[in-house]
């Protein structure tokens, strides 16, 4: 497993994660868990296997198995690379004639990855305290081209189209982050905070037309990159923006 490292406020030094574990009220979806990435994949190999460990012990019913990687809702566009729907906690996608199912995940300043090929009863997994985006996708090359044998999943091509820039900016707020969307002249600027570990450390970046209602986020910073989406337009306002695969709702 990786010891989570966080820089705090401006000053650019790293230090250990204050916090271990994401609140135990959500211990369900798996936020209390420590493992190593071979505990992983066993973890993996056993959903791959309708249900059975490598060891041959039943943890789950193939029926139950099956259902978990059976799509259960859309995501949202540009949500994430290579996905686009949703089963009982797995990311869910068809590449190449290809199931793929996966589920990333993080806590304060560690990030986990892992992606299985049902049908190839292949996967990889990689826990690491780094946010560099250009570490996960050459995991994911690699595993993708070398291991399987299929091109790389990527991202949809930009959409035209036209957005009412008024109906996004406002305060959005989860359990885990602050998110306020203004507008400055023709364009959107974002800050988010987070509420828990790296509290202190508030992070600003304009954001770029992408695709109707999804915004590139510009900025340096390999904790917050990728792209923004809105969701949820009642009476000229988004109710929702979508960072990363979570959905923070608007509070004013």
């Amino acid at each position: 497993s990786a010891l989570g490292h966080i820089s705090p406020g401006d000053s650019g030094a790293i230090i250990p994660s204050p916090v271990t574990y994401l609140p135990k009220s959500i211990a369900a979806a798996g936020s209390v868990l420590t493992m190593s990435a071979s505990d992983l994949l066993r973890f993996a190999d056993m959903h791959m296997n309708g249900g059975v460990s490598s060891a041959g012990s039943k943890v789950m019913s193939a029926e139950m198995a099956a259902q978990m990687q059976k799509a259960q809702v859309a995501l949202l566009p540009h949500s994430r690379v290579g996905f686009n729907q949703m089963g009982l906690s797995w990311f869910i996608g068809d590449h190449a004639d290809v199931r793929v199912i996966g589920h990333d995940g993080a806590t304060a300043g560690q990030w986990t990855y892992m992606q299985c090929l049902p049908e190839r009863k292949v996967a990889y997994a990689l826990l690491t305290n780094s946010p560099s985006a250009a570490l996960s996708e050459e995991v994911r090359r690699y595993f993708f081209e070398k291991v399987a044998g299929l091109p790389v999943p990527s991202e949809p091509a930009p959409a035209s189209g036209t957005d009412d820039l008024d109906a996004y900016p406002g305060l959005y707020e989860n359990i885990a982050t602050n998110v306020e969307v203004r507008r400055s002249g023709a364009g959107l600027f974002m800050s988010v905070r987070p509420k828990r570990g790296d509290s202190g450390k508030r992070l600003e970046v304009a954001l770029s037309p992408y695709s109707p209602s999804c915004f590139q986020i510009e900025s340096k910073d390999p904790s917050l990159q990728g792209r923004l989406g809105f969701a949820g337009i009642a009476d000229g306002r988004a109710q929702f923006v979508r960072l990363g695969v979570r959905l923070t709702r608007r509070v004013h």
